[in-house]
């Protein structure tokens, strides 16, 4: 039995369930053919149903994709998951960004932008598009940068999280005005970030930064 099915005879008489029997032609294509993730959330940010480049995204067998709370794989301390859930509660379409741990320690960064789901005014999950953004590893062979690194290790530099962050981005050919929506910060803050990167690396100018790192991985030792 495929998933959506399950999922749906799993749920049968609740809003979800409706949801999925409504929408079954959508989400069967869905799942075949979006060549981007989508996740369907319950109202505890349970997931419920994604496909196969969710799974990849957050470094999970799809069959164990259904039943994580997606929540707390999104990056986001405790404050910051009460806050997403209130938002999705209140019916905010508001795009966010994620940074998820793999098992095998790789990382992904994503962009989520969720479609809150009511019925009769009352909410039951979220359908959300995920758009990878950028996919790195922790190892002694790349540098993704700590703020507690000693710069005495051997390292060309060490970012701040904030900086790796935003050097991600940049790294994709993010504008800083769009960079700085993402990251709910003011362009002059991240100017001000990229600065100080280009000068860790001893670049020039940001055209410089772009093209030292214009390659796979985040930050490559030499």
């Amino acid at each position: 039995m495929d998933l959506l099915r399950a999922a749906g005879l799993r749920l049968v008489g609740t809003p979800m369930g409706r949801f999925l029997q409504r929408q079954e032609a959508v989400l069967g294509f869905l799942m075949r053919e979006y060549r981007h993730g989508f996740l369907l959330a319950d109202n505890d940010y349970g997931c419920v149903l994604g496909n196969q480049f969710s799974a990849n995204f957050f470094g999970l067998p799809l069959l164990e994709l259904a039943g994580q709370r997606l929540i707390e794989r999104y990056g986001a301390d405790k404050e910051r998951q009460e806050a997403l859930l209130a938002a999705r509660r209140e019916g905010s379409t508001q795009p966010f960004q994620v940074d998820v741990t793999r098992r095998d320690g790789s990382r992904a960064m994503g962009l989520i932008a969720p479609q809150p789901l009511f019925e009769s005014g009352m909410f039951f999950g979220s359908f959300e598009t995920l758009t990878e953004m950028a996919s790195y590893v922790d190892s002694p062979h790349l540098r993704v940068g700590r703020e507690d690194e000693d710069p005495s290790d051997g390292a060309e530099v060490a970012l701040t999280a904030r900086e790796r962050e935003i050097l991600t981005l940049f790294r994709v050919g993010l504008a800083t005005q769009t960079i700085a929506g993402r990251l709910h910060l003011s362009p002059n803050t991240v100017r001000n970030h990229l600065k100080n990167i280009c000068q860790k690396y001893e670049v020039g100018s940001q055209i410089e930064l772009r093209e030292r790192f214009a390659h796979p991985r985040l930050v490559e030792r030499s």
